[in-house]
């Protein structure tokens, strides 16, 4: 069996992590996996970059960027990324040229290629849901206050009152309708949250969908020495220490950077600003205008795995303030490598934390309890109970998140795909 996973990149966000990790971990299961994107990071023959320099790169761009104009033309309260996803790419065509058996979707958007072109690919299409975005409009994440859309369908009666000019979210899912209303997709969702909202959707509700976590190298992430750890980042060995990181950690509304500061501020007037400090990845510095009483390292961007993984051995503890996640790579990286877990309650993450046992889970946004569990972390920490908590997190990546569970599973679904065709 031939796979071809598409993807725009196979680095830089969590969708694109996923993609690569189940790239190689077919690979090491000995299916024959080829991978296709816009943007290439890695050094490996088997990953295929559609968009070389010159003229091709050129046109890329210039749809990338007149599909940004286009989205300025609505105004909507919900800060996530949206696409259009209108522009022909030529991708499809690509795609039915190959000899693959199955075409594995991952994140597709950007215009690495259009609802329409999506239509036309003649292969058996499983499709990963890393977000909302193929069965809601132009919204990667759907507004949490304002589900009916995606359910019932995108009309003028359920557009929210401030969402002000043209309604291209509407636009975008009527496309959907029109060019997929005959096409059979195998959806795979990471989380039983994502399989619950496609089911519940008017595009997908017909769709067959199965449940299958990301996984991970569990042996890359792995429990290490903290000091050892600490030493190799120039971070202080007498402290306690709070881990936040994810792709645009601090820019992104959704990541929820607002709250992991108020629940610092709340640590810190607890008279414990000399105990206790924090560490962000995925930004280089402080956000403007944000004030944290806490000492606080950024140290920006880390792809390489390895050393994202002595990061998490330097930590005590792992927060993620996301306000809307499906199942995020921070959370099982950071199980792997043994480090107890606060989240709040949403989206798929308590399908990861199990309260009281492995980390954590925080209801509603409160960053007062928020700043609690991380304090009753600590205190764990220095206990029995402290070190059953991080003998839990990483046997809960040993059971749950091995690579080689998460790429049998897969080409389970993937052979399934074929076998229907």
């Amino acid at each position: 069996m031939k796979v071809l996973l598409v993807s725009h990149a196979d680095a830089g966000g969590g969708a694109a992590i996923a993609a690569h990790r189940l790239h190689i971990a077919l690979q090491k299961n000995g299916v024959a996996s080829e991978m296709l994107v816009v943007r290439k990071s890695h050094d490996d023959p088997s990953i295929v970059q559609i968009v070389q320099d010159g003229w091709p790169k050129l046109m890329a761009g210039i749809r990338r960027q007149l599909a940004r104009r286009l989205m300025r033309l609505q105004t909507t309260s919900n800060t996530v990324l949206h696409s259009p996803a209108v522009f022909r790419t030529g991708l499809a065509e690509y795609i039915n040229s190959t000899d693959a058996d199955v075409v594995n979707l991952h994140w597709v958007c950007d215009e690495t290629i259009s609802i329409e072109e999506i239509a036309e690919i003649r292969k058996p299409i499983v499709w990963t849901l890393h977000d909302t975005w193929p069965f809601c409009g132009a919204e990667h994440y759907f507004d949490p206050l304002m589900t009916l859309r995606f359910i019932e369908g995108y009309t003028k009666k359920n557009r929210p009152q401030e969402y002000k000019g043209l309604d291209l979210d509407q636009w975008v899912w009527r496309r959907k309708i029109k060019s997929w209303k005959n096409k059979r997709f195998l959806l795979i969702a990471p989380s039983q949250w994502m399989a619950f909202q496609a089911q519940s959707s008017m595009l997908f509700k017909n769709q067959r969908i199965h449940v299958v976590s990301n996984g991970l190298d569990t042996e890359i992430f792995r429990p290490l020495d903290k000091l050892l750890c600490r030493k190799k980042w120039n971070l202080p060995a007498d402290k306690k220490l709070i881990l936040f990181g994810a792709a645009s950690s601090t820019s992104d509304p959704r990541k929820g950077f607002n709250y992991l500061r108020d629940a610092l501020n709340e640590i810190a007037s607890k008279g414990l600003k000399n105990k206790i400090e924090a560490v962000v990845f995925g930004s280089k510095e402080k956000p403007e205008n944000q004030c944290i009483n806490l000492v606080t390292h950024y140290v920006g961007n880390i792809f390489d795995e390895t050393q994202l993984a002595t990061l998490y051995g330097a930590a005590d503890v792992f927060v993620t303030p996301s306000m809307q996640d499906n199942l995020p790579n921070t959370l099982l990286e950071s199980m792997s490598c043994g480090l107890p877990c606060v989240a709040f309650s949403v989206g798929g993450i308590p399908e990861i934390i199990d309260h009281g046992v492995n980390g954590y889970l925080v209801d509603g946004f409160s960053t007062k309890k928020l700043a609690e569990s991380i304090l009753l972390v600590f205190d764990d920490v220095s206990s029995m109970a402290g070190k059953k908590m991080t003998d839990s997190a990483r046997l809960t990546a040993e059971r749950r998140y091995r690579q080689d569970i998460f790429s049998n599973n897969i080409e389970k679904v993937f052979r399934e795909a074929v076998a229907g065709s």
